[in-house]
């Protein structure tokens, strides 16, 4: 997997592009600073918004996740190892035809700087303050009880409100960041 997908992606003009993991780390960072200073504000919808999408980025680039994959998770399946790790349970894959699902370890908070436990505190702490009960972590920003469909809006969001905000970052203006982009870009940071 990582030997066919690590290549170059200018060859081939609609392959998504690798997001590296320094700007994985510094866009997690920042989201998570949106949401704290969101709850301060009282806003805890727009604090939520912040913090799922923080997380997606947390969880999808180390692990190499693919969009749906990430949107299936739950938070149960995230469950703290002994030491500094974490394993997340990937219940569906495209590569998992019988459907056992598989544990995928990461670090909490890896070589490469991503604040994966950051992340997952801060979505929980909002997802309490706001008083639901649930399992969902990849939820509506208005109704977080109901599981996204698809990470379709989550990785817009990044794309067009987040990743430009970011400094010193700047995109060909051909290629255009996917979901599938953290799942390359976390495999060649892993490469």
């Amino acid at each position: 997997m990582r030997r066919s997908h690590a290549g170059t992606v200018l060859a081939c003009p609609h392959a998504a592009l690798p997001i590296p993991a320094a700007v994985v780390a510094e866009l997690v960072k920042q989201l998570v600073s949106l949401a704290r200073a969101s709850i301060l504000r009282g806003d805890l919808e727009l604090a939520y918004g912040y913090s799922r999408d923080a997380l997606y980025a947390a969880l999808a680039f180390p692990a190499c996740l693919r969009q749906g994959e990430v949107v299936a998770m739950r938070r149960s399946h995230i469950v703290r190892l002994a030491g500094t790790g974490l394993a997340v349970f990937i219940p569906t894959s495209k590569t998992d035809p019988y459907g056992h699902g598989a544990h995928v370890p990461i670090p909490e908070r890896s070589a490469l700087g991503i604040p994966v436990r950051d992340a997952i505190m801060l979505h929980d702490a909002i997802i309490c303050a706001r008083g639901v009960d649930t399992d969902v972590l990849f939820g509506h920003i208005k109704q977080p009880k109901t599981q996204l469909a698809s990470a379709d809006s989550v990785v817009d969001r990044l794309n067009n409100l987040h990743l430009p905000c970011l400094r010193g970052v700047q995109w060909p203006p051909h290629l255009r960041v996917t979901g599938h982009s953290f799942r390359r870009g976390g495999i060649n940071a892993l490469r």
